[in-house]
């Protein structure tokens, strides 16, 4: 997940992804702050992904990104 932080603050989401995720609630919350992964399939990523306007390929392009950390 800092992996994951370090992308979208690098492609400048992480302010928006925290703000969408902190408005679905306290399980969405729990989940980002907690969780040590959360996977590409994940109703949540795909949630706030999509919400954002990412495509899957932009999506898919983030998590690779994220691997490379």
């Amino acid at each position: 997940m800092s992996s994951a932080r370090v992308v979208l603050r690098d492609m400048g989401y992480l302010a928006s992804v925290q703000a969408a995720v902190d408005n679905i609630g306290a399980d969405a919350t729990i989940l980002w702050e907690y969780s040590p992964y959360l996977g590409r399939r994940h109703p949540m990523v795909i949630s706030v992904m999509t919400g954002l306007g990412l495509s899957s390929d932009e999506i898919d392009t983030l998590f690779i990104l994220a691997e490379d950390i």
